[in-house]
């Protein structure tokens, strides 16, 4: 992995695999389910090294552009996992592996799950939520600021 790159470049791939990936499960992986996973957070990384691109549209890209399973972060996702009683760490990076840790890594099952969110937070869990037909009513902690 460290052939021909910039060690910052290593660094900051490393950084998104740790936890992900263990000595044991690197050497059981296909040599190419590896090299997905590395080409996912270079691209990530070069995508966030252009001027005006942050983690949410960098997200974005690769989840919906280019089939890269990483978990989108937007305020209807944070406004709904608060609402509904998850403490949620204040960095976008810290969240997004708090998700990917927990959910399946699926491309399909990432898309979804961020659209379901959008959608639930466009009809229910609004600025000014619709608790009285939300379906998370029962289990919502209705935490609103």
């Amino acid at each position: 992995m460290t052939q021909n790159t910039n060690w910052k470049n290593v660094e900051k791939a490393l950084a998104i695999l740790t936890g992900k990936l263990t000595p044991q499960q690197i050497l059981a992986m296909p040599v190419d389910t590896l090299a997905r996973r590395i080409e996912g957070a270079t691209l990530r990384n070069e995508l966030l090294a252009v001027n005006g691109i942050g983690p949410e549209t960098a997200d974005s890209i690769l989840v919906y552009a280019l089939d890269k399973p990483f978990f989108i972060i937007d305020n209807y996702t944070r406004r709904i996992l608060h609402r509904i009683g998850f403490e949620l760490p204040t960095g976008y990076d810290q969240l997004r592996l708090l998700l990917e840790q927990n959910i399946p890594r699926n491309i399909t099952t990432y898309q979804q799950y961020h659209a379901l969110l959008v959608e639930h937070a466009k009809r229910y869990c609004t600025k000014i939520p619709q608790c009285q037909h939300c379906p998370l009513s029962k289990c919502c902690q209705k935490r609103i600021k």
